[in-house]
């Protein structure tokens, strides 16, 4: 019988690679060892060192693997944090079980729960154009009653919505626009941190985030950008050790950290422009924050493993919960998220 993460999944391999492959994913997960994963970050460096080169995308993934899955799990619930959920109307079908898997899964209590989303011209309700879109929305914030919905430009602010959103040539790409408002809900927040998470992926595992003490879960993947790397060398200066990636699709982002990134908003417009349309430099505010922490306060980094992956099957994931009466998690044990990108979703469940 093929497993759920086969089906689930976008990569077919061989029934004996996947076995081999998820029982020592498996392994790996109930080690939770922090020694493994400094043995294998070691084992990069050392890489690099030897050949002048990156180690492959075999060994960076394997290195990813081998990290622990809930390394501040010792340090109970933690710090309080708030959650920020920016979506778009593309979003809707995978939005309840983000919200549920992030409701099930992160062990820190919660401050606030937002979600947010560009508001129509007088920003009193969401930009929905699809008819039942708004019925479906109404029927999420029913579900979850607790959650806080906040509009784009609220959370941006008047100065930048001024220069977002209310410029010459229109809004800007919303890719950006999405990174700015990530990095604006962090650095306003009251509580230490942030975990800001894409709407559409979903977390499967039980961690804690941030400890009392500012010691944060950082998470990487196998991803290589060079063009994050430029930005980031040429904006903060700062260089990566570490051959890895932070765009992770969710990241903790803690409040001090992101000030220090961007003490007033023209420094946070400087980090925008700075990209323009050069493609050797191009801004990411999950590998921004990412490298900055690990540079500037290496002691604040707990690594842990990403393990996330990658589904087209949205509509085919909701049916197998559905019929079978079980939750995603149930269905992806050696998981710790699955992503439902837009772009990549299959049509029908068939």
């Amino acid at each position: 019988m093929r497993r759920a993460s086969e089906i689930i999944g976008r990569s077919p391999v061989s029934s004996r690679t996947r076995r081999l492959y998820h029982s020592l994913r498996r392994f790996l997960r109930g080690s939770n060892s922090r020694l493994l994963g400094a043995l294998l970050r070691q084992s990069m460096v050392a890489h690099v060192a030897l050949t002048g080169r990156l180690p492959t995308g075999a060994h960076r993934s394997f290195a990813s693997t081998c990290q622990p899955i809930d390394p501040l799990a010792d340090s109970g619930r933690g710090a309080t944090i708030d959650i920020a959920v920016p979506f778009v109307e593309k979003d809707l079908p995978a939005l309840g079980s983000v919200i549920a898997g992030i409701l099930r899964s992160v062990r820190n209590p919660i401050g606030n729960f937002f979600l947010v989303t560009p508001g129509d011209e007088s920003s009193s309700a969401p930009r929905f154009v699809s008819p039942g879109a708004q019925e479906e929305f109404e029927k999420i914030l029913k579900d979850f009653p607790s959650l806080t919905v906040r509009f784009d430009r609220e959370a941006l602010g008047p100065e930048l919505s001024l220069e977002l959103l209310d410029g010459a040539q229109g809004p800007i790409n919303g890719w950006l626009l999405q990174q700015v408002l990530k990095l604006s809900l962090a650095r306003a927040s009251t509580q230490a941190g942030t975990l800001i998470v894409d709407a559409d992926t979903v977390l499967l595992s039980t961690k804690t985030w941030l400890t009392d003490g500012g010691v944060q879960l950082l998470q990487f993947g196998e991803a290589f950008h060079q063009p994050y790397m430029n930005h980031l060398k040429g904006f903060f200066n700062v260089s990566k050790g570490l051959g890895v990636s932070f765009v992770t699709h969710h990241q903790l982002m803690q409040s001090d950290v992101v000030n220090e990134m961007f003490p007033d908003t023209e420094s946070l417009l400087a980090w925008l422009r700075f990209g323009g349309s050069d493609s050797a430099h191009k801004p990411s505010e999950y590998e921004s924050y990412g490298s900055f922490l690990l540079a500037r306060h290496p002691r604040r980094v707990q690594f842990g493993t990403w393990s996330n992956l990658w589904s087209p099957n949205l509509a085919l994931v909701s049916a197998m919960a559905t019929e079978s009466k079980t939750t995603i998690p149930a269905m992806l044990p050696d998981y710790c998220s699955v992503s439902f990108h837009s772009h990549s979703q299959k049509d029908t469940i068939g």
